[in-house]
């Protein structure tokens, strides 16, 4: 549950609400059984083995470069979204609360001196940070979504079926936000490879985000309007604004927000990406220690962090309203991480403990190469893209 969820109303407003609920449950289902199936490499290959690692056992040397240099991309992209993304917010909803006025750039240093030195306390103090922070995450979305029953929009659930010529631009979105293949090795690492148990992860992390995505997207639906002329989402999609706009817009729409909602959907607009950088950040951390085979020393810990978070931060000083261009860039690495464990599991289906059927692989990768084949589309302006000529 995390900054895919807040690019996800920009991309829900052209199918609109039904539609983009009915799909985000398909995707969900999709996501659990690649997730389950994913699993299965990670479990063959125990004992602190990354993707990098399984990669090379499969595809020799050549693999690991074409691998390393996809999952590094897509981890950078991910970080550089989500480092721009959060000085966006800074600077949008939470400055202007105080009265300071600052560059994006200065938000993102800002950013960065705040957050990054939790990494130096190494992945067990991420990961509890990142529980702390998911209660207040949560605990923000449900004031907010409380608080915001009463803007609930009759019109959500108007049907136009020309409406649905746009969902095939948000289905790459919708399933980013869904999926969290990079984290999967890291899960199974710390439930001690116990497959049970990660499933149940897996359904608990699939379930309670697409219950609040749906109920995120009524909400925002709500508060700006589709379309028509002022704040609105085709205004949004057109300018080609940012996130944290679309949080501004929602609070100038509508003045009579009460305080403690105005107050929740800052919180949770920020923690949102927030645990997306710590989460994304530690599954990069983790790669590029097994990548390089990093000693966790104190200076391995420096050197790991060093190549961890200063590419995507030069790319986020240089690309700062990227959000979700950036986004919908990743999502194409992220199918094709997919694909590379897929094969993975092809080729060493023999050994799997549990064996799922080469019908069932050979579908995931027709799936992903036709979601790989949608976002290039819309990158060449051939899919119908609302609010965008």
């Amino acid at each position: 549950m995390g900054a895919g969820c807040l690019a996800m109303p920009m991309l829900a407003s052209g199918p609109n609400f039904i539609f983009s609920s009915i799909s985000l449950i398909l995707v969900a289902i999709f996501s659990y059984i690649l997730a389950s199936v994913s699993l299965e490499i990670f479990l063959l290959y125990k004992n602190n083995i990354n993707t990098s690692t399984i990669v090379k056992h499969n595809f020799g040397g050549t693999g690991v470069v074409v691998s390393g240099l996809i999952n590094g991309a897509l981890m950078y992209a991910l970080l550089s979204v989500y480092m721009t993304g959060g000085a966006d917010l800074l600077n949008k909803t939470v400055f202007p609360l105080v009265s300071i006025h600052s560059s994006d750039q200065l938000s993102l240093v800002i950013f960065l001196v705040i957050f990054i030195p939790i990494f130096f306390k190494g992945a067990y103090w991420v990961l509890k940070s990142n529980k702390v922070i998911f209660y207040i995450k949560l605990s923000s979305f449900l004031i907010a979504v409380v608080s915001g029953l009463s803007f609930l929009s009759h019109d959500l659930v108007n049907l136009a079926l020309e409406q649905l010529r746009y969902l095939p631009r948000a289905l790459p979105i919708f399933l980013g936000a869904l999926w969290f293949h990079f984290i999967i090795p890291v899960v199974a690492k710390l439930n001690n490879y116990n497959r049970d148990t990660c499933r149940k992860i897996f359904r608990v992390g699939l379930i309670l985000p697409v219950i609040l995505y749906i109920l995120w997207v009524g909400i925002m639906l709500s508060l700006i309007p589709r379309s028509g002329v002022g704040n609105t989402f085709f205004s949004l999609l057109s300018k080609k604004e940012s996130v944290g706009m679309m949080i501004s817009y929602a609070m100038t729409n509508n003045t009579h927000i009460p305080n403690v909602m105005r107050l929740s959907l800052n919180v949770f607009s920020n923690i949102a990406l927030l645990t997306s950088f710590l989460t994304v950040g530690l599954s990069t951390y983790d790669y590029v220690r097994d990548a390089f085979r990093i000693k966790q020393t104190r200076r391995g810990i420096f050197n790991n962090l060093l190549i961890t978070m200063l590419p995507p931060a030069i790319f986020a000083l240089f690309f700062p309203n990227g959000f979700v261009f950036i986004l919908q860039q990743a999502i194409i690495l992220l199918m094709l991480t997919n694909i590379i464990i897929i094969c993975c599991l092809i080729k060493e289906h023999a050994k799997l403990e549990q064996k799922p059927s080469k019908a069932l692989l050979y579908s995931l990768l027709v799936i992903l190469a036709g979601l790989i084949i949608i976002q290039l589309l819309d990158n060449a302006n051939l899919l119908p893209s609302y609010g965008i000529s």
